[in-house]
């Protein structure tokens, strides 16, 4: 499966470098990711702006992204999930996916 992480800090690189290391994860994007993450294997940047919800959506949908991860509360609340970008990333992944889960971070526990 391939998975589509938003954000460039060092949470970010880490989720990625620990995703690759998942079996189940062939290829894992990065927007708008850094330099660093460009050098991890099967890791690739996407230069993008953390704003751009839509071209976010379209790499989502392009590269059959089955897990978009976004870290950054302040990117959260950006998302007006009323938008087409974002409907349109969840009615395609919905079906790869047995349900939508939102984790708690200090509660959950998530292993690929």
């Amino acid at each position: 499966m391939k998975a589509l992480v938003v954000g460039s800090g060092g949470r970010e690189h880490t989720l990625a470098w620990k995703l690759l290391q998942s079996s189940n994860i062939s290829e894992v994007m990065c927007v708008p990711g850094n330099g660093g993450m460009a050098t991890l294997p099967g890791c690739r940047s996407i230069g993008l702006a953390l704003n751009d919800f839509e071209g976010i959506a379209r790499v989502a949908l392009v590269n059959n992204s089955s897990l978009v991860v976004v870290q950054r509360d302040r990117i959260l609340a950006a998302i007006d999930v009323g938008t087409n970008s974002i409907h349109m990333v969840l009615v395609k992944i919905k079906p790869s996916l047995p349900a939508f889960t939102i984790i708690d971070r200090e509660k959950e526990t998530v292993r690929l």
